[in-house]
């Protein structure tokens, strides 16, 4: 490797560590904490300062150039985590494949390769990034880029060598130093935001209680008679009065404005910490410039010097607004309390472990378990098991944040008894909008699932009756062509299948019908739907096709099994007897058409075809089964 590309290499590092200190100063908040959204707006500027970087290579060959993209995506997958650096690592991808060249496919490999060395890393070290030392940002670079002189054997075999000969030296030394710089940036920057917040936080901290102390406070001096020094500014805000309207003489104190009804307990309490030297605790009354009343706390301590009371130091606190909102409080929890073990609904808090919490009355009555046996225990315990899998995992997504949806699940009760519900779940959160639990309303929608049984049963049987032979009990016609097409549908895809059909029709029915009546002749279409039922397998079906004429559809079944089918059902009719009338007895035959069908054929000219086999052992003498291949 020459001068040139020597000082083009550092030269690159160099250009990779200015961006990289511009990026540093220009941006805010990057580290892990973001957004989503910032974190994608992070990967945006990454992908903009690797092409950067990639707009000044330094060039081997035609279509093979060497920058320092490895340490960019690396050092991003390391310090900016999965999401910035998957933005990153498709943009300068892209726009490594828009440069084109004879390395274009190891110059992707090599930003897929950085990329997922430095999540990997990110991901498997268990300490803050802040505890990062150079010495292991060093050996992180030389992970990488002993990884990036590895790909180059996917180039041709003479450019390979040719290519490690020339750069393998200059980037080994380099880029892992490059890597380690750019990295100890980053490091200084997250040690000097943690500094930062942490004295941000210090300073709000001496501020607030310097300056914004929540109540007056003061220090008694006993040798000016009683005289009330006040160290802020809060008496005004508390009382309505300054320290010269709250002055007698010399002596400057706050008791008078102590309702008369508090004033004997206060001195007297006060008293008793002196003589006991120890601090006390009063909470009392006030009346306030504006005439309202006010509810205060003063905490403070006598503070004596050679066993002589010199002083008492304390602090006056206002806790009207919250004397107040514990009132309202104390409303506000009876309304609630009200509402939910009033309610007809089940009403549940669990906390974010999925623990009860509460449950109102009506849920205890459902279930048949008290709050207290509840408490403490994982709602698992009142679903039924089969429910159980997909609840947990609803809850669970439920405290990721996922949407608030209606589902409808079944409780377990103490007794074993199932209560179908219906519950609306949502999230409960702290002030910070931290995810505490979850709280979840339900009704009891038992009935309304038996409605529905009820109205699925109603389909099923308006479905039969729709496509069954109310005579014979046998499906009718129309089903006959639905299943029909079904079947052949299923033969043409599957060369092993195998379907027959028989074509059944009872011999002189119509010479029957005018002998004995169609009452009679009911009875044997009748009779012959029982026959064939007997007579099949649970895959086969019958269905009346028209007046006295039969048909079967027997799937995965040849000519040669279906024709034993056929003999069976013939000579088991024939066995059949029809009395009707004293001393006769009267037996009907029947004649059956048998067809195999064969690959692709026409669904009309299969049913043809079992038809005319039909009227075929019909003139051979009826009371047979013919087919193709046989005839009886």
């Amino acid at each position: 490797m020459n001068d040139t590309s020597f000082i083009g290499l550092v030269q690159n590092a160099a250009l990779l560590l200015a961006v990289a200190f511009i990026f540093d100063v220009v941006a805010s908040r990057w580290h892990t904490g973001q957004s989503p959204f910032r974190q994608a707006l992070v990967g945006l500027a990454l992908g903009a300062i690797g092409i950067t970087v990639m707009l000044t290579p330094w060039t081997f060959g035609s279509g093979i150039v060497f920058d320092t993209r490895s340490v960019l995506i690396g050092i991003s997958g390391l310090f900016f985590g999965l999401v910035s650096t998957a933005i990153a690592m498709v943009m300068t991808v892209a726009f490594r494949f828009y440069q084109g060249g004879t390395g274009v496919w190891t110059g992707i490999a090599v930003i897929l390769t950085s990329g997922a060395i430095g999540i990997a890393w990110r991901y498997f070290r268990r300490r803050s990034q802040t505890e990062i030392s150079w010495r292991e940002l060093y050996l992180f670079g030389i992970v990488i880029h002993l990884s990036m002189l590895g790909l180059m054997l996917t180039l041709p075999w003479e450019t390979a060598l040719r290519v490690l000969s020339s750069i393998a030296l200059p980037v080994i030394l380099i880029y892992p130093l490059g890597t380690a710089m750019l990295g100890v940036l980053m490091v200084n920057r997250l040690r000097r935001e943690r500094a930062e917040e942490v004295l941000k936080v210090r300073e709000r901290s001496y501020r607030s209680l310097a300056e914004n102390l929540p109540g007056i406070v003061y220090r008694v001096h006993i040798h000016e008679k009683g005289n009330m020094h006040f160290l802020n500014n809060m008496l005004l805000p508390l009382t309505g009065y300054n320290e010269k309207e709250l002055t007698k003489g010399e002596v400057c104190s706050i008791d008078p404005l102590i309702v008369a009804e508090d004033r004997d307990r206060v001195i007297s309490e006060v008293k008793a910490a002196i003589k006991d030297n120890r601090s006390f605790d009063i909470e009392y009354r006030i009346t306030h410039k504006d005439e309202t009343p006010r509810f205060l706390i003063e905490r403070g301590r006598p503070i004596f010097d050679n066993d002589v009371l010199h002083c008492i130091d304390g602090i006056i606190q206002d806790v009207t607004p919250r004397r107040l909102a514990e009132e309202a409080l104390r409303e506000s929890e009876l309304k609630y309390r009200t509402l939910v073990e009033g309610t007809n609904n089940f009403v549940f808090m669990v906390d974010r472990k999925g623990l009860f919490t509460y449950v109102n009355p009506n849920f205890e009555i459902a279930t048949g378990y008290s709050l207290s046996d509840l408490k403490g225990h994982p709602f698992t315990i009142v679903v039924a098991p089969d429910e159980r899998e997909t609840t947990i995992d609803r809850f669970k997504k439920g405290v990721r944040g996922a949407p608030s949806l209606p589902y409808e699940t079944e409780l377990l009760g103490k007794e074993g008894n199932r209560v179908a519900v219906e519950f609306l779940a949502s999230n409960l959160c702290d002030s910070r909008g931290n995810v505490t639990g979850r709280f979840g309303v339900g009704r009891d929608i038992t009935k309304r699932k038996e409605m529905e049984a009820l109205l699925k049963d109603s389909e099923k049987r308006y479905r039969e009756l729709s496509i069954i032979d109310d005579l014979t009990q046998l499906y009718n016609s129309r089903y006959f062509y639905d299943q029909l097409k079904k079947e052949l549908g299923r033969v043409n895809r599957y060369e092993e299948h195998y379907l027959t059909l028989l074509l059944l029709d009872l011999d002189d029915f119509k010479q029957f019908n005018d002998a004995y009546g169609h009452v009679e002749g009911d009875q044997v279409l009748s009779r012959l739907g029982q026959v064939v039922k007997r007579c099949l397998r649970q895959t086969d079906s019958a269905y009346r096709y028209g007046g006295e004429e039969f048909t079967i559809l027997l799937p995965m079944t040849t000519s040669k099994d279906a024709a034993i089918t056929a003999e069976r059902i013939r000579t088991e009719f024939k066995k059949e007897n029809f009395p009707l009338a004293p001393g006769e007895d009267v037996h009907v035959t029947v004649s059956i058409g048998l067809a195999q069908y064969k690959p692709q054929e026409d669904m009309k000219a299969f049913v043809h075809r079992a038809d005319q086999l039909m009227y075929q052992a019909k003139k051979n003498g009826k009371d047979r089964v013919c087919s193709e291949y046989i005839s009886s």
